[in-house]
């Protein structure tokens, strides 16, 4: 029996490492899997790079044709290279008076541009202390109303007369009333006078008024003194203070309204935009004037072609001869200017295709 189990034993230990080594052989082919997976992502991540190289390499051909065939056309266009240099160095002084004229053009543009911006921040400033007297302005009529509320309401507060008790329900509506146009100007100070906020103070404006004129009235008129909570003429001045400097707020916004209106600002939100469009629509624009130019000259060098004339000879016709070449010197002078702007206009290209 003894002999029996041992070789049990052993047999279940020879088992174990039959399982083990099996177990090793899968764990090494699943590593073998992975370095084969990772060798295959490398591939790819290197014939990636190559296409990449190859299609840099054939834009960079495509642009090497074109310049040879301009080349080709501007040498066409040439003629006889026997041009005198006298002629040449006359153009060559045009030139540098054109240049000259208009480095003058443009010191002078800049001369007038640093003058209307001065003018332009002398008006800015003039606005901007005009707009900063409205706030405060609103700001102490604020503040000394509430305060006048507040002390009225620490004086009657102690009193059990039920009239009182309603006059500080009136005192604390008031209160409320004086909070909400000192938030809402805060708040619309923040932005710059835009329709939608003149309009919203206009309107709450006019609210305002009406409640302090109806206030008024009651405390005024005679017919409703049951009704009335509120007695005496301090009141009443009261009111109609308040009246007052909400007229003369009214009338100073509509103002500062008009002069918006008049020197058509805009909104700092909507500038940036703007500015953003402008500069966008002036690139689409410099782009497809480009586009146009360069179609100019591809005709033109094409009209020149056929129409070139080959003049051999001297004396009687020499006059003739050096029209001809003064012709074919302006022609070539225009076609090297296309050549450069085309030049530009496919550097452009491979950077937005970047």
């Amino acid at each position: 029996m003894i002999k029996f189990l041992l070789k049990i034993k052993k047999e279940n230990k020879k088992g174990s490492k039959e399982r083990e080594k099996k177990r090793e052989k899968e764990r090494e082919k699943e590593r073998v899997k992975e370095r084969e997976r990772e060798t295959e992502k490398e591939n790819e991540k290197e014939n990636e790079k190559e296409n990449e190289k190859e299609k840099e390499n054939k834009k960079e051909k495509e642009r090497e044709k074109l310049s040879s065939e301009l080349s080709l056309e501007i040498s066409t266009i040439k003629g006889n290279d026997n041009i005198s240099k006298k002629k040449e160095e006359n153009l060559n002084n045009k030139n540098n008076k054109n240049i000259k004229i208009n480095k003058n053009n443009q010191n002078n543009k800049k001369k007038k541009t640093l003058n209307r911006n001065r003018n332009k921040f002398k008006s800015k400033t003039k606005s901007k202390k005009y707009d900063r007297f409205l706030w405060v302005y609103w700001q102490i009529h604020s503040v000394y109303t509430n305060l006048a509320v507040l002390l009225y309401y620490y004086l009657v507060r102690n009193i059990d007369d039920p009239k009182y008790n309603e006059r500080n329900y009136y005192t604390i509506s008031i209160f409320g009333l004086n909070l909400i146009p000192t938030f809402a100007e805060i708040f619309l100070n923040r932005m710059t006078f835009a329709f939608s906020s003149v309009i919203f103070l206009i309107i709450f404006n006019f609210v305002y008024i009406f409640f302090y004129l109806i206030m008024y009235l009651i405390t005024k008129n005679p017919i409703i003194k049951d009704l009335n909570p509120v007695k005496g003429s301090g009141w009443c001045v009261f009111l109609g203070a308040q009246f007052v400097t909400v007229l003369i707020f009214f009338i100073l916004k509509f103002i500062t309204f008009m002069r918006d209106q008049m020197y058509g600002r805009i909104a700092p939100s909507r500038r940036g935009k703007n500015k953003r469009l402008k500069k966008k629509r002036h690139h689409l624009l410099f782009v497809e004037k480009n586009i146009q130019d360069t179609q100019l000259r591809y005709s033109q060098i094409a009209d020149v072609e056929k129409n070139i004339p080959v003049i051999i000879g001297k004396g009687d016709d020499q006059d003739l001869q050096e029209s001809a070449h003064s012709d074919q010197l302006q022609d070539y002078q225009t076609s090297e200017l296309g050549s450069s702007q085309l030049d530009n206009i496919f550097h452009s290209n491979s950077d937005s295709d970047q």
